[in-house]
């Protein structure tokens, strides 16, 4: 198990999971047929494992070698492929991909290559789905606060966007939304166990916040590339 499969076990990480799990078997359900999906930042290839039981063929990319590894064990059939930290490509072929993941991978979501990475690599009608952490939520500004006293690494990484303008790039792309759903409103850390966890999201659900997007911490989303493009 990788340090983020230990996470996903707590439960903040199972709701987290869960939330991911239904968006993920949402999309592969509207695509046209299951063929190639494109994992990107893999992991210990979580959702390629998925796919793959419900008749994927996947391609697996990460830049961390022992979790590519693991990726591999997990799932014997899928090409995986060991990109560079600083690349700026997906490393994949033009058109050949149906169905694009990028979970939970805020360094790559946030920069200004992937959009038009990712409309490379989509056919077509291909769906992306994603996670945005949004800049302008209430864990977006502590967060960005706690870097700034801090002068931490991550400041050019995590909560650097608000959704709503990255959405405005990735609908510039040629993308349009097909699903969006706002998730982490509660004030737990990623890998928090606590006994209140069931509490705190089962209030998320009853007041109505994953309609918010606009505001909340983290979206996760279902986006199409144009038809034509």
């Amino acid at each position: 198990m990788t340090y983020w499969d230990q996470v996903a076990e707590t439960r903040w990480g199972s709701y987290i999971i869960d939330v991911e799990n239904a968006v993920v078997l949402r999309a592969q359900a509207w695509a046209k047929k299951p063929l190639l999906a494109i994992d990107l930042g893999c992991g210990s290839g979580r959702w390629s494992k998925l796919l793959t039981k419900l008749g994927w063929v996947a391609t697996c990319v990460d830049v961390d070698p022992q979790a590519l590894e693991v990726c591999q064990h997990n799932n014997p059939g899928a090409k995986c492929i060991l990109a560079s930290p600083t690349g700026a490509t997906i490393p994949c072929d033009s058109g050949s991909a149906t169905l694009l993941l990028c979970i939970e991978v805020a360094s790559v979501i946030e920069s200004t290559w992937f959009p038009p990475e990712l409309s490379r690599v989509l056919e077509p009608g291909g769906l992306f789905i994603g996670v945005h952490v949004n800049r302008r939520s209430w864990r977006g500004m502590a967060v960005r606060l706690k870097y700034f006293l801090t002068r931490s690494q991550f400041r050019n990484i995590y909560y650097t966007s608000s959704y709503g303008d990255w959405r405005r790039k990735i609908a510039e792309t040629g993308f349009e939304m097909l699903h969006e759903e706002g998730f982490c409103w509660a004030p737990f850390q990623r890998d928090s166990d606590s006994a209140l966890i069931p509490f705190f999201t089962k209030m998320e659900r009853c007041l109505g916040l994953p309609r918010l997007v606009g505001l909340s911490p983290w979206v996760v989303f279902i986006a199409r590339k144009r038809a034509g493009l």
